[in-house]
Formats: C-alpha cells, structure tokens, sequence
C-alpha cells in the first residue's frame, strides 16, 4: 500500500476569484500525488490573494481513475511557503495537516486525525486520534499541473454529483506573508477522501 496521500483545505469566497479566471493551469502541490493523479483531476480557484490560492478539486469527465469519494470535501490553499487543510464531518472525523514548504524544493508537513465511536476504514477503528510528522525532500516533492475548468459549488453546498453536503462552520488563509494563522479553533468541513494510504488522514 502506498503511502497515504494528505490534502490540505480551506473554504473560501468563490466572489474574490474573479482576478484568476484566465488561468487554463496551474501548478500544485499535494503529498504523494503524481501525474497520473493529476490527469484525472480538474479544479478551480475559489478565491485568491497575494500570496495563496484557494483550489476545488472535483474529476475530470470520463476519468474512471478518479476515486474522490463523498465523506470530505477536496478544497485546499497554497502559496509558495505553505499548503493547508482542515476538515471535518461532524462525530465522525476531524483531520488537520499544515505543510510549510520550502519553494518546490521541499515540505515538512504535520498531520493529525481524530475518529469518532462508531468509525472504521480499514485498520483504523474509532474513537482514536493520530499525529504524524514527514518530511519531504528534493525527490519526493513533485509539483503538478491542474487543469482548470469551469468553477465548480463553492464547498459546502454540493457535492461533485450534484448532492447537497455539509456547509462550511469558518474559513482560514494564511496571513499576506504566506504564513499559516493557528489552527487552534478553527474547523473547516471540507470533503475529500480516496482509498488507500496513511493512517491518520482523510485518504486519496
């Protein structure tokens, strides 16, 4: 089984994004993910300011690749120093990761999850919590390209097969230096999740 893939995540104003609606692609970054992955997505930018963007992730028509499932959103923002996520379906799982990265060089990333009574997916049985830390160099830190579509629902309000889902309780983006604000607080429902990987963290 290969190494779980974490996402990070933010929900944020689709209204601010007008500024990047040009933009046929775009250069990510997510732990784990490759071409291939990138291939069977698509996303747009919900909102943007100087220094991170905040992306939605849905598939690609005709991906059968694509194995985004229904328990989490797939929003997440970045900028040149950090990537973040943080999501949560209510009694079931709450997962945080926050990655500072070091331009497209390498990222040192801190994960955390906490199951509810009643979870189970593959080892993993709940109530338990998980925290983990990973470092990745030069080798293991691929940037993609994400092709860019139509926006898609602004998070929290339907999923990709049109299903109304849980609606976001706050938003958070780093501060205009790039830097991530506490997450101490702050819970954003995003909804992600695809099998296989990781203990700890809504998979991909």
């Amino acid at each position: 089984m290969r190494p779980q893939r974490p996402v990070a995540v933010a929900c944020l104003y689709a209204a601010a994004a007008g500024g990047a609606r040009g933009q046929s692609t775009a250069s990510v970054y997510l732990p784990e993910y490759g071409e291939s992955d990138w291939a069977a997505l698509r996303g747009s930018i919900l909102s943007s300011n100087k220094s991170v963007t905040a992306y939605t992730i849905f598939c690609a028509e005709q991906a059968p690749s694509c194995q985004i499932a229904a328990d989490l959103p797939f929003v997440f923002t970045e900028g040149a120093h950090t990537l973040v996520y943080t999501g949560s379906v209510p009694e079931t799982l709450t997962a945080d990761l926050e990655c500072d990265l070091d331009g497209k060089t390498a990222a040192t990333c801190t994960g955390s999850s906490s199951y509810g009574s009643g979870y189970q997916q593959g080892a993993i049985t709940g109530p338990t919590e998980t925290v983990w830390t990973k470092t990745f160099n030069a080798s293991h830190v691929t940037w993609g390209v994400l092709t860019l579509t139509t926006p898609g629902p602004l998070a929290g309000t339907t999923d990709i097969d049109g299903t109304v889902v849980v609606t976001c309780e706050a938003s958070r983006m780093p501060s205009d230096d790039g830097r991530t604000k506490g997450m101490a607080g702050t819970r954003e429902v995003a909804k992600h999740a695809r099998t296989g990987g990781e203990p700890g963290l809504p998979y991909l």
